[in-house]
């Protein structure tokens, strides 16, 4: 061979060895930049279910605050996915494409999820202190009754038993509020982690029977830490929270790996609703109606439907999960839920009607005054009625930038008529001129973020902070003319200042509410403001005085329930405008509690005895209000009473640890320490990481004589707590006393 020849040969080579290195290359990035469960192009839409679903069925169930779906790349929209543990149940199992939640918020949004039920069209569930009626049956309690174990671990206290979601579970485990007001309550949470390790806990000792695990996350919900650590996948603070929830998923399901049950438990995950990053202005979640924060996750294994990304494209809602899952189990609840089962969409030639998806976001009403906002989906479409018509082609502008109302009214009035109640006038059809104008903006702009910022202080135990962003809107809504604040707002600047120690200031305000709420026949956006009757005789910060000086609307007076279940496909029959004619307003029981917290605070204890009686009424489930009643009443002396009503709450919550500490507890100042050491050793077996039986425990071994007992108690204690928490030093000061007399 040639030279030139060999030359040409080495040249040819060396070209295609480079050629192979840029296609390895190419590759490499390609595969890194791939979401686990392969690409977006080549999903499956119809894959062939595998072998029928086996009986005896375990379920565990995931719901999730605050998980945009854009974070998610098994739904295609994060090359660099911070989920690869969701990722991964995607690819073993179904992803529902078009999932909403009715409220993107977290209480109504659980709600839904656990009754199958909407709340839109029941405004007494979309109040804060909202509960389930007595008669609503929920995913647990059906379960429960057909011989599965049940457990909840829930990390945000807006879930909590005081809502009703308890009813059903055998061990229900919430966070503490840690003494937190009444009225803010609800914003305590806990880490993901910490709700995770208990629940493998629980499973370790349940995986053998049938069980049903429920797991609420807090997490990605605001506040985001301000500096996370950086990596690849952690973009920024948000995506890093995103990612460590993720984590905590992926050991949930490993545990039910190693303990050998993931062949025979379904497994959920939902979000009960996103959140707004700027989004269209918004902040959190609850105010806008974008799929920033309606648009859910909803993913789906069930064992016996073996199958590789099965991606179902047609829209559901979240309260279709509960009926699905118990089709899936083989089971019925007492009554047909409104939510439809989602089952025959699971197989590859299964059909459903088109479900209409409706969608209402109560922050505006709740806080601001305002009329509620509404959104209805079909055909590709978003109609949404806030402070202006807005008309968003999905499928051409999946962000929602370009509003089409303007120039498709036909459209608008076409997708308005899926809806005649939120978006006409009356059930007969959609009046024109009333959908095409909209309704008058009441809120200026800027309120609702506001709102949010103080909310978000708030969760991260920042009162002074939350108290400046209210102090700000108050200056806002004296520029815009119109300085009404809601009772809704009332209570939460009064759970600000509480917090701040404020108690004489949070008690006007609070009374202004309560004054308001009791008030009937206003509705929020047809109120007024107005000046005080009378000047009150302390005074308060200047943005106490605006808001208690403030006239606000208010709501009916009598008992709330659920109601009727609307017939399916049709809207339902309350107005979703905030009315609550004829009903309770819920967030009642709030203020009542924290009334009783100002008064006992105060020493008016036969006042707050009363208060506290009053919200424990509107509000029998709350653990905490019973068991602030039955201290002010061991305060008041009056043992026999505080007894009664512990025994009272202990039927409604069997085994509940602190309300068991707290029987103990009276009965051991009621001269009955026997019954007390009881109660007291049952509280600490159920619940050994509380703090306070312990001391009581001691307390319960002096009154008896056992004094060795006693100290060994009052030294436990000590070792659990830190020095400078006030039960380690009523523990060291009572074990000294008992050193000196020995």
């Amino acid at each position: 061979m040639s030279a030139p020849a060999r030359r040409a040969r080495v040249v040819w080579l060396l070209g295609y060895l480079a050629l192979l290195l840029v296609a390895a290359l190419f590759g490499a990035l390609a595969w890194r930049l791939t979401p686990l469960e392969g690409s977006t192009l080549k999903r499956v839409r119809r894959g062939a279910l595998h072998g029928p679903i086996p009986e005896e069925l375990s379920l565990v169930l995931v719901s999730v605050d605050g998980l945009r779906v854009d974070r998610l790349g098994s739904y295609g929209d994060a090359p660099l996915s911070p989920t690869p543990h969701l990722d991964r149940l995607a690819a073993e199992g179904f992803r529902f494409e078009q999932a909403t939640t009715p409220v993107p918020e977290t209480l109504p949004a659980h709600l839904s999820l656990m009754t199958g039920a909407t709340p839109i069209g029941r405004p007494w569930l979309l109040r804060p202190g909202a509960a389930l009626p007595p008669d609503a049956a929920t995913l647990a309690e059906v379960l429960r009754g057909a011989g599965y174990q049940t457990a909840a671990f829930v990390g945000a206290a807006a879930v909590g038993r005081a809502t009703g979601l308890a009813r059903g579970f055998e061990r229900f485990d919430e966070p503490r509020a840690g003494g937190l007001p009444a009225t803010i309550r609800w914003l305590e949470e806990r880490p993901a982690a910490d709700v995770v390790d208990a629940a493998r806990a629980w499973l370790e000792e349940h995986f053998r029977s049938r069980f049903f695990l429920w797991v609420q996350l807090a997490d990605p919900a605001p506040p985001h830490p301000a500096d996370p650590p950086r990596t690849l996948r952690h973009r920024d603070p948000y995506d890093a929270e995103v990612e460590r929830t993720d984590a905590e998923i992926g050991r949930l399901l490993q545990r039910l790996a190693s303990l050998g049950v993931a062949g025979r438990t379904i497994v959920a995950i939902a979000g009960s609703h996103g959140e707004g990053l700027g989004d269209h202005g918004e902040r959190g979640s609850g105010f806008g109606l974008y799929d920033a924060t309606l648009h859910i996750p909803l993913l789906l294994r069930v064992p016996g439907l073996a199958v590789r990304d099965r991606s179902i494209p047609e829209p559901v809602r979240l309260f279709d999960l509960a009926p699905t899952l118990l089709d899936l189990l083989r089971l019925a609840a007492p009554r047909p839920m409104e939510g439809t089962s989602l089952v025959p969409l699971l197989d590859p030639d299964g059909t459903l009607a088109p479900l209409p998806t409706r969608a209402e976001a109560v922050a505006f009403p709740n806080y601001l005054g305002d009329r509620a906002r509404v959104a209805v989906r079909g055909g590709g479409f978003k109609l949404i009625r806030g402070t202006a018509l807005e008309l968003y082609d999905l499928k051409r502008d999946p962000g929602e930038a370009r509003n089409l109302a303007p120039v498709q009214s036909d459209r608008a009035l076409e997708i308005g008529r899926l809806w005649p109640e939120a978006f006409g006038r009356g059930a007969a059809g959609v009046d024109d001129g009333a959908l095409l104008s909209g309704p008058p903006a009441a809120a200026p702009p800027g309120a609702a973020a506001l709102v949010s910022d103080a909310l978000t202080a708030l969760r991260a135990g920042d009162g002074p902070k939350a108290w400046r962003a209210l102090e700000e809107l108050r200056a806002l809504l004296q520029r815009s003319g119109d300085p009404t604040m809601p009772p809704g707002l009332l209570a939460l600047a009064g759970g600000t200042l509480r917090l701040q120690g404020e108690t004489r200031q949070a008690l006007d305000l609070y009374e202004t509410a309560l004054r308001q709420l009791l008030t009937p026949g206003l509705e929020p956006a047809a109120a007024s403001g107005g000046p005080p009757a009378a000047a009150r005789p302390h005074a308060a910060p200047p943005v106490a005085a605006a808001i208690a000086g403030a006239a606000a609307p208010g709501a009916g007076t009598s008992a709330a329930g659920l109601g009727a279940p609307a017939a399916p496909g049709a809207p339902p029959a309350d107005p979703p405008d905030g009315s609550m004619a004829g009903r309770q307003d819920p967030l009642r029981a709030l203020i009542l509690a924290e009334i009783g917290a100002c008064r006992r605070l105060l020493g008016d204890r036969d006042a707050a005895i009363e208060a506290y009686r009053d919200a424990v009424a509107a509000r029998p489930d709350d653990v905490e209000d019973r068991l602030a009643l039955a201290e002010t009443l061991i305060e008041a002396g009056r043992m026999d009473e505080a007894i009664d009503e512990l025994r009272a709450s202990l039927s409604r919550a069997p085994g509940e640890p602190e309300l068991l500490a707290g029987l103990g507890r009276a009965q051991v100042e009621a001269g009955q320490a026997e019954a007390g050491l009881r109660a007291l050793q049952e509280a600490i077996r159920a619940a050994p990481w509380l703090h306070r039986p312990w001391l009581d425990l001691g307390g319960a071994y002096e009154a008896l004589g056992r004094v060795d007992e006693a100290r060994r108690a009052y030294q436990d204690v000590q070792s659990r707590t830190d020095p400078d928490d006030p039960l380690h030093r009523q523990a060291a000061e009572r074990e000294r006393g008992l050193r000196s007399r020995s």
